[in-house]
């Protein structure tokens, strides 16, 4: 049987999700201390962490303000659902299904997969998977929520030997419901995004649809409220088979996660309303990105890009001893509402647990286990693209030209086991972007990392005060220790009003990658001379900036940043190398041309 997972009441306020669970048997192929332990997991789900089921909840939160509640969840057919009256906020969690027809609107229009390196073969829906939706609220803007689909892309099969991918697309939207002397309503706002390519098997196994049903808390200091479970609905039929990986699960069926072939890229076409705007960020390289205006109000987004491996990492800290680490202590209560006496139950409980925080901005956790993680078999490549959350809504940093709240800026990715999640800081002219992770795979390999970044063409130029010349990048990846790393392959380009470029092969633990954008001036063009309109230069003199080549020659056309040549060179000082990339790239001053 499986057991029922428990959404977390503190989700509900778009505060960070620190699940703690126990270890399952045989998980990740670690054995768990002998003694009872709390331990810390970085494995970021191939989903992002998100569920794969339709649903509107509205819940109150166990502490608010410091005080504490007896918090609850209920499922509702709207945020005025008078069966959610009382509820603190308001979470809708909406799969995006298969565009249906022309006018679909929040949607999945195609999927494309190549394998192998061949070229794209676009992808099929197979079947849409018949779990719970949930409907369009027009008075709020809520979109109607559908259901995973099953998609085929003929002769591009996957290491699993079939040619079936399940693509997830999530969108979660949360609004605070007015609740009398305590707050006021607000609007309803998208507050994450995901969407994942993950090739699968349709296994038959024990199960069925998993459904979100309430169900009453059981005795304790919740007694009398509700909460929200997910779990197979009544009917489970088919074989058991232990250690199954499943996506998604269907009536005898296991959607079982499989592994991208060799050299494969995968590219998703959404048509999404423009509450989507800043930035996104996740796990692929080499992305590309085109936005298309549908209407006002809605816009075609196709990105693409190849899977990366994500590397995976677990820690214990024995329970007797967790009170000699001040940080990992502090850490472990935060996953319990202070004064319910859940985590001293925790720490007396003789078995040993772990907890996750997302990778996305997942260094403060990263760091107060660094010590005691060991590097672990990960889940495997993954494609994946997410906007995260913040108090206010998605990602997006400061203001100017890194603000937007009407069109999608940029994408950052990079197969880091943490990472920044958002658009890189804008320091000391350079754009900065920070990654971590251990420095060894789990087979004794040094990891080696992956950074790309796309980016509007005029938010660069605006970050700058550009002209629409060609734009030129030199990359640097510094060390935690100050020193900086021979980054062996970048790649630019400038193509359709995007910018990208992409550094690889750097390593770990947390070092920094930093990118300054430059840009060669405009010489306009002089005028050939006349004997009618200027006298000769003497003998052996040229006009300053004219060669006499040039004054034989009609001026050039100004170069287009679309058709701009990129050419690599790689420049050193010392034991220091840079790679510089642009249209004509010059070596910093102090480096020479290697």
């Amino acid at each position: 049987m499986h057991a029922l997972q428990r959404i977390a009441l503190n989700v509900l306020l778009g505060s960070a999700l620190l699940a703690v669970q126990a270890i399952p048997a045989g998980a990740y192929d670690v054995v768990p201390p002998s003694v009872p332990s709390f331990g810390y997991l970085v494995d970021e789900p191939l989903t992002g962490g998100f569920s794969t089921i339709s649903s509107l909840v509205g819940g109150v939160p166990p502490v608010y303000n410091g005080k504490l509640l007896n918090g609850e969840n209920r499922l509702c057919l709207s945020a005025s659902d008078p069966h959610c009256e009382g509820m603190y906020s308001f979470v809708a969690e909406l799969m995006l299904p298969p565009c249906a027809n022309a006018e679909s609107r929040m949607c999945i229009e195609g999927v494309e997969i190549s394998t192998e390196g061949r070229d794209f073969v676009r992808a099929k829906v197979d079947h849409v998977v018949a779990s719970a939706s949930t409907l369009a609220d027009t008075s709020t803007g809520l979109p109607a929520g559908g259901a995973v689909a099953l998609w085929k892309a003929p002769s591009m099969t996957h290491l699993g030997g079939t040619d079936t991918y399940g693509v997830v697309v999530h969108a979660q939207y949360q609004q605070m419901l007015k609740v009398p002397g305590v707050q006021e309503a607000s609007k309803l706002r998208l507050v994450s995004f995901s969407a994942s390519v993950i090739p699968v098997v349709m296994t038959p196994g024990y199960g069925n649809v998993w459904e979100i049903r309430e169900v009453p808390h059981a005795p304790g200091p919740y007694a009398g409220k509700y909460n929200v479970q997910t779990g197979p609905k009544e009917g489970s039929s088919g074989p058991y088979i232990q250690k199954q990986k499943c996506l998604w699960y269907e009536l005898a069926l296991c959607a079982q996660t499989s592994a991208f072939a060799e050299n494969s890229n995968a590219a998703v076409t959404l048509r999404m309303n423009s509450d989507l705007t800043g930035w996104l960020f996740g796990r692929m390289k080499e992305v590309k990105v085109s936005v298309t205006p549908i209407d006002a109000k809605n816009n075609t987004m196709r990105i693409e890009g190849k899977p990366v491996d994500v590397p995976a990492a677990l820690g214990f800290v024995p329970k007797a001893e967790v009170s000699k680490y001040p940080r990992v202590e502090a850490w472990q209560k935060l996953n319990y509402a202070p004064g319910d006496g859940y985590y001293e139950k925790a720490l007396a409980d003789p078995f040993s647990s772990w907890g996750s925080a997302s990778s996305a901005g997942g260094f403060e956790p990263l760091s107060i286990f660094e010590e005691f993680l060991k590097p672990i078999p990960s889940q495997g490549e993954r494609w994946l693209i997410s906007a995260g959350a913040t108090a206010n809504g998605l990602v997006s940093t400061g203001g100017g030209c890194f603000a937007s709240s009407t069109q999608l800026l940029g994408i950052v990715t990079t197969n880091a086991m943490v990472y920044s999640p958002g658009p890189p800081e804008l320091k000391d002219s350079a754009l900065i972007y920070k990654v971590g992770g251990l420095h060894t795979t789990a087979n004794g390999d040094v990891f080696k990392g992956t950074y790309d970044l796309a980016m509007r063409s005029e938010t660069a130029r605006c970050l700058y005060n550009f002209t629409k010349a060609p734009i030129r990048a030199e990359v640097e990846v510094v060390s935690s220790d100050g020193s900086n790393q021979n980054v062996t392959t970048v790649i630019q380009n400038e193509k359709d009003g995007w910018f990208t470029l992409g550094a690889y092969n750097f390593t770990f633990s947390q070092p920094t990658i930093r990118i300054k954008l430059s840009q060669e001036k405009t010489v306009a063009p002089t005028p050939a001379a006349t004997p009618t309109s200027a006298p000769s230069a003497p003998a052996g003199i040229t006009p300053a900036g004219i060669t006499p080549t040039t004054q034989a020659k009609t001026p050039a056309a100004p170069a287009t940043a679309n058709k701009a040549k990129t050419i690599i060179i790689t420049c050193v000082k010392g034991k220091t190398t840079k790679k510089v990339v642009g249209a004509n790239p010059a070596c910093p001053a102090g480096y020479k041309k290697k």
